[in-house]
């Protein structure tokens, strides 16, 4: 069953200030069992934006035989991938009580389900993208015509990606909380569920994402004037002017993103407990409205 701490009725604020109060606490506990797979991601992404900004210096004929970034680029997202599936099975652990195996094969089936629906709605966009080319090609419409028929698609796209992501967030919740709950035999229940608090579960992901946000910026300011720093040392660099860097500007950028990367996924980590409090919020509020049906006098 669903853990008791989560299981009460709950506001989208009393959702966030449950969750703080939570991550503050086992803030220790929390990075001692994830601290290895965090710090694989970290490294992972670091490597990556290296690889990235190695192949961006690169001349067009340079980029032909450039098969170290890239084979470094592919390794380091292979590592975060992994990295991010082993996280979120450890950190689960501290909330559900059970083993990583168990959590593990959890994280690979939400995984596996994100992804078909992701990979739903990119064959959508594409197969709405080029019936929009086609049209506008044979039916030679105005420029203004094509603009408003993208922006309203893009409108479209924007709220079918809000009305099928958000119930899938308490899939999520619910598929972690409780071992009974199996994905093949309970993935629609979960969903309508879902979608019946699809108002509650919008107003607490709105705040929770918008202060998640917020601090991930704000931590990745120093990242953020580095990387542009380099990026533009680069392109002068590309376009035959001398570099103006320090020499250990690349490897304190790769230092800096790590740590960026390693806070800003602690950060991210807060907004999946308040994810678990909506998700027994939810129960909750499910719990009551069945015990008050059968609590109604019979005729």
């Amino acid at each position: 069953m669903i853990q008791e701490e989560f299981l009460k009725r709950r506001g989208a604020a009393a959702c966030l200030s449950a969750a703080y109060d939570c991550f503050s606490q086992r803030l220790g506990a929390i990075v001692r069992r994830i601290w290895l797979p965090l710090l694989i991601v970290a490294l992972a992404c670091a490597a990556g934006i290296h690889a990235y900004t190695t192949l961006l210096a690169c001349s067009d004929q340079e980029l032909l035989g450039a098969t170290v970034p890239y084979a470094e680029f592919c390794c380091a997202y292979l590592a975060a991938f992994v990295g991010c599936i082993w996280l979120f099975a450890r950190f689960m652990t501290l909330f559900n009580g059970q083993s990583t195996r168990f959590n593990l094969r959890r994280t690979l089936a939400l995984f596996a389900v994100w992804f078909v629906v992701y990979l739903v709605f990119i064959t959508l966009i594409a197969v709405g993208a080029a019936s929009l080319e086609s049209f506008s090609t044979t039916t030679q419409a105005p420029s203004s015509t094509v603009t408003a028929v993208c922006i309203l698609l893009a409108l479209v796209a924007l709220v079918l990606s809000f009305v099928v992501f958000l119930p899938l967030v308490y899939v999520f919740g619910k598929y972690y909380l409780d071992a009974e709950v199996h994905l093949p035999r309970n993935l629609w229940s979960l969903f309508k569920t879902g979608m019946r608090h699809f108002g509650f579960l919008f107003g607490t992901e709105l705040l929770a994402m918008l202060i998640a946000y917020l601090v991930c910026l704000l931590v990745s300011v120093p990242f953020l004037i580095l990387f542009s720093a380099n990026l533009t040392s680069i392109v002068g660099t590309v376009q035959g002017d001398p570099s103006g860097l320090p020499g250990y500007i690349p490897w304190l950028l790769f230092v800096v993103s790590a740590l960026t990367v390693f806070v800003g996924l602690v950060v991210w980590l807060w907004n999946t407990i308040v994810i678990l409090y909506a998700c027994g919020s939810i129960d909750a509020r499910q719990m009551s409205r069945d015990e008050a049906l059968n609590n109604l006098p019979s005729e």
